[in-house]
C-alpha cells in the first residue's frame, strides 16, 4: 500500500511540472501549446468558424489537471480593450484517455493565468453572451452543466470513458476583450482506487470519422 501511494504521489508531481517536450500547433490564427503540462497535443486544424471548428486532438495520461496555453494571434494584444477585437471560436476536442483509470466525468475551465480563474469582468467565457447559439456537448456524457460565476467552467457527466477510449467535446469560446494569452484547464473526474487493465489502442492514423467536425 505504501509503494502504491509513493507511485501515485510521483505521478501527481510529474503532472504538475511543465511539459519538457512541448508541442505547439497553429490553427485559425491562434497557437495551442501543451507546455503547461498534463496533456500531449497531437494536432490542431480548422479556422474556428461554426462550420469549420478548430479540431484539437490530444492525449491525457495522468490524473490531471491538463492545461493548454492558447495565444490569440487573431485579435490578441497585451493592452486589453473591447475596441480592439472580439474573438469567437468554435472548438472540437478529441481527448484520448491514456491513463489506467476510467473517467466518470470531465471538466473544462478557462483561466486568464495558470492560477487565476476567468471572471465575469475579463470578457472571456464559454460563449456566455450566446453569440454562436450552440450548446456544449460530449459524445460519451449525457449531462452538461455550465457555470459562469464565480469562474467559467463546463462539467460533463453521466457517462464513462475507459482507458484507450476517446472523448469528443464540442463547445464555443468567446472573448470580447481579445486577450493575448489564456488557458484551457481540463480535469478528468476519476476514481484513483479503481485502475482498469489497458484496452487495445484505437489508432489515430486510421479512419478519420471520429474526428469529423460535423
Amino acid at each position: 500500500m505504501a509503494r502504491r501511494s509513493v507511485r501515485l504521489a510521483g505521478l501527481f508531481s510529474l503532472c504538475l511540472l511543465g511539459n519538457a517536450s512541448a508541442e505547439t500547433w497553429t490553427a485559425g490564427g491562434l497557437s495551442f501549446s501543451d507546455q503547461p503540462g498534463g496533456a500531449r497535443l497531437l494536432s490542431a486544424r480548422g479556422t474556428g468558424a461554426p462550420d469549420d471548428p478548430i479540431v484539437l486532438i490530444e492525449e491525457i495520461a495522468g490524473p490531471g489537471p491538463a492545461t493548454l496555453e492558447i495565444r490569440n494571434g487573431r485579435t490578441g494584444h497585451l493592452e486589453v480593450s473591447p475596441a480592439i477585437g472580439f474573438l469567437t471560436l468554435s472548438v472540437v476536442k478529441i481527448v484520448v484517455n491514456r491513463s489506467p483509470w476510467r473517467w466518470s466525468g470531465f471538466d473544462l475551465e478557462l483561466r486568464t493565468a495558470p492560477g487565476q480563474p476567468s471572471v465575469y469582468a475579463d470578457g472571456l467565457s464559454f460563449d456566455q453572451p450566446q453569440t454562436l447559439q450552440r450548446l456544449a456537448k460530449a459524445d460519451r456524457f449525457e449531462q452538461t452543466v455550465q457555470e459562469d460565476e464565480p469562474f467559467d467552467r463546463i462539467r460533463f457527466e453521466g457517462g464513462r470513458v475507459d482507458p484507450a477510449e476517446y472523448l469528443r467535446l464540442d463547445f464555443d469560446l468567446v472573448d470580447v476583450n481579445g486577450t493575448a494569452v489564456f488557458y484551457l484547464v481540463q480535469q478528468p473526474i476519476i476514481l484513483l482506487a479503481r485502475a482498469l487493465p489497458p484496452l487495445p489502442e484505437r489508432q489515430l492514423a486510421g479512419s478519420l470519422d471520429p474526428w469529423r467536425a460535423d
